[in-house]
């Protein structure tokens, strides 16, 4: 729900804010109680970004490598536990080394969100939104190149991003209520229901 709407470049900055957050209250906590709320932060980091990376780097990647890049994506979710417990095994022996462990795991994140910043949004979630021009536009950067046959392959991609969301808005409104004002609050929830129904039925 978040993801559909805010995008997914800036739900991904907002859980890198709270990965900073959640480390940095760890390691300045002094309770027990401090702690379990520095990890509870982290947690809802945790697992914003495990969702939405995988579906950013699906959206914005050329079909040929995407299959590639999330798997990429998970040997290096993978690959920094295994730095993590190396990292936690030298400052096992410093003193307040567990502040340092708990802390440090700002850096990552501090990182991706300055990074990120000079990444674009993702096509489907700019056409979902009705920013075409820009849907494009990010489509000639993905795919690169110049001329009429690489602005031809653009706009081939692009129609298939937008039937693909014409057919997915189709089939919410057969299933969805026509009595139900679609902006109501009422309206809303019972998008998120049929998002969860939807998800459990396939």
């Amino acid at each position: 729900v978040l993801a559909d709407a805010l995008g997914r470049k800036r739900l991904i900055l907002i859980a890198d804010l709270l990965f900073v957050v959640g480390a940095l209250w760890q390691a300045f906590a002094t309770t027990v109680w401090g702690m379990i709320f520095g990890r509870s932060i982290i947690g809802l980091a945790v697992g914003s970004a495990s969702f939405v990376v995988p579906l950013y780097i699906g959206e914005l990647s050329p079909s040929p490598f995407r299959g590639r890049l999330v798997t990429v994506a998970s040997l290096f979710i993978t690959g920094g536990q295994v730095v993590a417990y190396v990292v936690g095994y030298i400052l096992s022996t410093t003193l307040a080394g567990w502040r340092w462990m708990v802390g440090l795991g700002a850096l990552p994140a501090v990182l991706q969100f300055l990074t990120l910043r000079f990444m674009p949004e993702t096509p489907r979630w700019l056409a979902k939104a009705g920013r075409d021009d820009e849907a494009v536009d990010v489509l000639r950067l993905v795919y690169g190149g110049k001329g009429d046959e690489h602005e031809k392959m653009v706009r081939r991609v692009a129609r298939r991003v937008e039937k693909e969301i014409e057919e997915e808005q189709e089939a919410v409104a057969r299933r969805r209520n026509p009595d139900i004002p679609k902006n109501s609050l009422r309206g809303k929830i019972a998008s998120v229901n049929d998002g969860f129904a939807e998800l459990i039925a396939l």
